[in-house]
């Protein structure tokens, strides 16, 4: 059954905005870097519960006599599974696309940085990104190893021989495709002060880069899909630290001082 995770809400005139994510995973972990990188709560995350039921829900969302604005959908570079492949996936929302719409504007290849496709009459402006950088096949797990190398090379690339001689030993039993789920559990498992955390939990502790080049390039498509200025992101930044009386009262009381020429240190950690 699919959920959504965050709540979405206005900003600036904005109607409702949803990101279709194909897993719980997907969603911790996008909600995570969105934390990071201090975007706006302008946009719904909605768990769909599998790749088929993301496809099925664009569709359904698309139609619906209450379609949303801005909708963006991320999927898995790893279907079919036999064959994997970048246009495949292009492809199947293609044909989604033009069933609800035949004049929508779709390029014929994925933009390496993330493609959006012009909203058109009643129809919502669409963003796609495919799992993990819209050039190669792959999935989630293949994004966050890219974020790994940025954090800690060396211990990536020994995470790799790990699974590598496991193989080779005929201690492992996962296909091929799921190589990234391997590498990428090894090595957090060695970077966590309790094994196990999640994937979402290991990108807010830091034992991932958030602000790898590309996770960067990610969340810049989500920036232009649901069109989150920077201006708005440092509104929201100030009305979270003015957003209890005693944090609004130390900041006036600095920004008095230094226009008197008082200056005096905050220990951000307490705000």
């Amino acid at each position: 059954m699919s959920s959504t995770l965050r709540s979405a809400f206005k900003v600036k005139g904005k109607v409702d905005s949803l990101l279709l994510l194909e897993g719980i995973n997907d969603c911790h972990v996008v909600t995570h870097i969105c934390e990071k990188h201090k975007l706006p709560e302008c946009f719904s995350i909605h768990n769909c519960d599998g790749h088929n039921e993301a496809l099925d829900y664009l569709e359904l969302k698309i139609k619906s006599d209450e379609r949303p604005q801005f909708i963006g959908i991320v999927l898995d570079a790893d279907q079919p599974e036999d064959n994997p492949s970048i246009l495949s996936r292009l492809d199947a929302i293609r044909t989604i696309l033009r069933k609800v719409c035949n004049t929508y504007q779709i390029p014929k290849e994925i933009n390496s940085v993330g493609t959006i496709i012009p909203a058109i009459d009643i129809y919502p402006k669409v963003g796609i990104w495919l799992m993990p950088n819209n050039q190669r096949t792959g999935m989630l797990e293949d994004f966050l190893m890219e974020l790994a190398k940025e954090k800690c090379e060396p211990s990536l690339n020994f995470a790799k021989e790990c699974v590598d001689e496991a193989k080779k030993q005929g201690f492992s039993t996962f296909k091929d495709v799921q190589y990234a789920k391997a590498v990428i559990h090894t090595y957090l498992a060695w970077h966590q002060p309790e094994p196990g955390t999640t994937l979402g939990l290991s990108i807010k502790a830091g034992n991932l880069n958030s602000h790898a080049p590309l996770a960067i390039s990610f969340v810049n498509w989500l920036k232009n899909l649901f069109e989150i200025s920077d201006v708005e992101i440092e509104q929201d930044e100030t009305a979270y630290l003015l957003s209890s009386p005693e944090n609004k009262a130390r900041l006036l009381a600095a920004i008095a001082n230094v226009e008197n020429n008082q200056l005096t240190d905050v220990d951000i950690n307490k705000l």
